[in-house]
């Protein structure tokens, strides 16, 4: 292997090694986990509360998204 080859892999290597790391949520070569986390039972009855009105937030405003957008597509069908 040539000196400039050579120069090129390793800087290649390299580039790939400062890249940020994306987490494999799905795979099986994911960490057992980043922390410990606690679990449900565990949280204060505030946190659990506040925790359930974010979720339905986050629900409801998804649903009202979709249903824009299906009213907004449905003109186009024509």
């Amino acid at each position: 292997m040539s000196a400039s080859m050579t120069r090129r892999r390793t800087k290649a290597l390299s580039d790939r090694r400062s890249e940020p790391r994306q987490f494999d949520l799905f795979g099986g070569n994911r960490p057992r986990s980043t922390c410990d986390a606690p679990t449900w039972s565990a949280l204060p009855a505030e946190a659990r509360s506040e925790l359930i009105g974010l979720m339905r937030r986050l629900i409801l405003e998804h649903v009202d998204r979709e249903q824009r957008n299906a009213v907004v597509g449905a003109g186009h069908d024509l």
